[in-house]
């Protein structure tokens, strides 16, 4: 009697984060190919053809492996084992690329034409390392942006081929060992990585990087996902705990919810101050923050004292002035002159040291300004950087307005619509940033009556600007939010393109 036994085997593509070495400080990993193609697509909408180019230029493996994806019939590359580029922590300046392959010997081939057809020059091997230099390009001579001249290592490790780019006075030794030492499993080694790497939404791709030691979380992990006109990070901050208490949003009429419509930029901070000001001045102790505390302190107030006095809500709208613009533009014989408004507004938990910090920015900047007081008010009227400011600090908030007057803007709940509009962006606990393009682009095509200036020359003015706006980019809007999460933090960012006309 004879015995069988009947055995199934599943073979499945491995992640594409064994690529990357563990102890790689930053990575931008593609799943799989057919993530790649939809991810350039994008870029090259977004910052302009000819700087996708340059950055594909500049990364010649993940160009070939483009070239590759995008002919279909490729042999060489595994498209479900994706490709990744990344960066080590002790050589900021080298980028390293990799890409799965199923041949080898024929990948690596290929890539060396690849290589000499875009004007690398093959140096002399050495223990299977394949050695490439670039001469670099000359923006005199080019017309084009210019590049150093560069160096670039290639070999296969773990069915993969890499690519190490590097400038040619600062080549990096010892790479390909580094690589071969690194752990089979990648970034997936460190444990608490592998499992936020699994928590991320499926398909697109993923960044990783590192913390910086001063700060209080260890590494982001962050899936993007592309669809159509629209590119959605969603993401985490790891820490040991939540990077800031959720600060409620104090009683009383804030900025936000009677802001005038129409804004260019939107942006909401609701924590403790001393988080905002590590955000934007750095951290306690950094030298950039060191010196700023210097100039102030010389100028008479104490920065850590100033920012105690708020309260931990801070909320900022900017507006674009066309008619400021055009006729700035004019009088300076066509270059553009942008031109708009600002406002900001924040709670306050004692008037004084703010007091002191609006005079010591006033004195350290040589800012025209004349204060006047009425009981608790305290009032600033002037001029900053030749543009009209004024400042109002009471016992409860300091407000600024900046630029032209918006008078003539209905007043709206922005606070609530963006909320609305982004999954719970702009409410209490959140860092929120909203950029929109498109505003901009619709009051610069928007037809204005301005008698003292002459039509044809208004409306030359304003398409010019339309017209390098879009030759810029073809974004139309863009959001970044940051809230505390109970092991650090959650980050969201939804970028999104003009559709295609």
């Amino acid at each position: 009697e004879a015995l069988r036994e009947q055995v199934t085997l599943v073979v499945s593509p491995r992640a594409a984060f064994h690529l990357v070495p563990p102890d790689a400080r930053f990575a931008v990993v593609a799943r799989g190919l057919e993530d790649f193609g939809p991810a350039v697509d994008f870029g090259e909408r977004l910052a302009g053809a000819e700087a996708a180019q340059a950055w594909l230029d500049g990364a010649p493996l993940l160009g070939w492996a483009f070239e590759q994806a995008s002919a279909g019939t490729s042999r060489l590359i595994d498209a479900r084992e994706g490709l990744a580029t990344f960066a080590w922590e002790d050589a900021d300046d080298t980028r390293l690329s990799v890409v799965g392959i199923v041949d080898g010997p024929g990948a690596l081939a290929a890539f060396r034409a690849f290589l000499v057809e875009h004007g690398w020059s093959a140096i002399p091997p050495v223990q299977g390392l394949w050695r490439y230099e670039h001469p670099g390009s000359d923006a005199a001579l080019s017309g084009a942006t210019s590049r150093e001249a560069r160096s670039l290592d290639v070999f296969v490790d773990r069915g993969a081929l890499y690519a190490v780019d590097a400038p040619l006075t600062h080549r990096l030794p010892g790479a390909q060992a580094r690589i071969a030492a690194a752990s089979a499993r990648g970034l997936e080694s460190d444990g608490a990585v592998a499992t936020s790497l699994d928590q991320l939404p499926s398909g697109g791709l993923v960044i990783f990087s590192r913390a910086p030691e001063a700060l209080s979380w260890r590494f982001v992990t962050a899936a993007v996902r592309i669809a159509g006109d629209e590119a959605r990070l969603e993401g985490k901050l790891h820490g040991k705990a939540p990077l800031w208490a959720a600060q409620a949003t104090l009683p009383g009429t804030r900025l936000l919810s009677h802001a005038p419509e129409g804004p260019l930029v939107v942006a909401a901070a609701s924590l403790p101050p001393a988080e905002l000001a590590a955000l934007l001045l750095g951290a306690p102790g950094t030298p950039r923050r060191k010196r700023l505390e210097l100039e102030l302190l010389a100028q008479g107030t104490d920065v850590e004292r100033a920012v105690a006095a708020f309260a931990g809500v801070f909320e900022l709208c900017v507006y674009a002035d066309v008619p400021g613009f055009v006729r700035s533009t004019l009088r300076a014989g066509g270059r553009p002159q942008p031109q708009g408004t600002v406002l900001f507004e924040a709670p306050v938990s004692s008037p004084e040291p703010i007091e002191a910090l609006v005079d010591a920015m006033g004195r350290r900047w040589e800012l025209s300004l004349t204060k006047t007081r009425e009981k608790q008010l305290r009032v600033w009227t002037g001029l900053a950087f030749d543009r009209p400011l004024e400042a109002a600090l009471t016992g409860e908030s300091l407000f600024v307005k900046g630029g032209s007057a918006v008078d003539g803007r209905e007043p709206v709940d922005l606070g609530r619509a963006l909320a609305a509009r982004f999954d719970g962006a702009f409410t209490p606990g959140h860092v929120s940033i909203f950029l929109d393009v498109g505003q901009l682009r619709r009051e610069l095509l928007q037809p204005r009556l301005m008698p003292d200036v002459d039509p044809r020359r208004q409306l030359t003015a304003q398409a010019l600007a339309v017209t390098l706006l879009d030759r810029v980019s073809q974004l139309d809007s863009a959001l970044f939010d940051l809230s505390p999460a109970p092991e650090g933090a959650t980050v969201q960012a939804v970028l999104r393109l003009r559709p295609k006309e």
